[in-house]
């Protein structure tokens, strides 16, 4: 006789979550600009992300992408992105992982740390640039979860 208990998978584990993958480098790169952007319209979050300096680069060899996104000191922005690895300063700090990867680790559901341990994710960089971005790093992730459940269901983990 089997159980009737209904339990919940443990997400903070190894994240399985290739049915929850970018269908594309261009949805890809959608949804983190537009993540993104909500950041840069944000003055908490921008200013905490310009206060730690930001500058990394976050590779994605599957999709032959990467993002770079550094403070910005411009009027009316906190920080600038582009899809390339163009552009001054060179990044401090660079992460690279896999596609499903990104998706999880920007939901909130892939640490870092874990990652980078399971060989899910590499990172270079100075550790004192580590410390100071990565605590910073998740108000970029609260703005994505959200917008993932609202308009992108299917990368929802």
């Amino acid at each position: 006789m089997t159980s009737a208990v209904a339990t919940r998978p443990n997400l903070r584990g190894r994240v399985s979550s290739a049915e929850h993958d970018y269908l594309s480098a261009d949805e890809m790169r959608e949804v983190i600009g537009r993540a993104l952007e909500t950041v840069d319209r944000n003055a908490r979050a921008g200013n905490m992300l310009r206060a730690a300096g930001l500058n990394i680069l976050i590779e994605i060899p599957n999709l032959k992408s990467v993002i770079s996104v550094r403070a910005s000191n411009e009027p009316g922005h906190y920080i600038r992105w582009r899809f390339d690895r163009r552009g001054k300063p060179k990044p401090n700090f660079v992460l690279t992982m896999s596609s499903d990867v990104a998706n999880a680790w920007l939901q909130g559901r892939e640490s870092i740390a874990m990652a980078i341990v399971r060989r899910r994710m590499k990172c270079s960089g100075s550790a004192r640039d580590a410390l100071r971005y990565v605590p910073v790093l998740k108000v970029i992730s609260q703005r994505y979860r959200k917008l993932v459940r609202s308009d992108y269901p299917h990368l929802a983990i």
